[in-house]
């Protein structure tokens, strides 16, 4: 029973969590240029992502059997700070979507490096 209500547990709370948070974010991050083609390699990210559990969970159910939900324990525990670091985007408009990553880890600021190489081109 206990894996049981683990999975319902699981798939209740990523049907309203991560599984469409997922879809809008692609859907707004990419600028406008490359929109359909980043929207393609997001979906078969997913797809393939989607895979590979669905492919794994039985093998590690019967090794690791119960500690299998641990492991999804972990990434749902990564998915909390992964959440607090994605920036907001409810009313903001397409195109400035990109200025709310800037100055994140791992973006490296990229509206400076644009600023810079107008500037050097001035």
């Amino acid at each position: 029973w206990v894996i049981t209500a683990s999975t319902f547990f699981f798939v209740f709370n990523f049907a309203y969590g991560f599984g469409p948070i997922v879809w809008v974010y692609c859907s707004e991050i990419f600028p406008l240029r490359y929109r359909a083609r980043c929207i393609g390699v997001s979906t078969m990210a997913n797809w393939v992502g989607n895979f590979i559990i669905a492919q794994f969970t039985p093998m590690l159910l019967d090794s690791i059997q119960f500690g299998t939900f641990y492991v999804f324990g972990v990434f749902c525990f990564f998915s909390i700070f992964l959440s607090a670091w994605l920036p907001e985007t409810k009313g903001v408009p397409l195109e400035l979507v990109q200025e709310l990553f800037d100055g994140k880890a791992g973006f490296g600021g990229i509206a400076e490096k644009k600023a810079r190489k107008t500037v050097g081109e001035a």
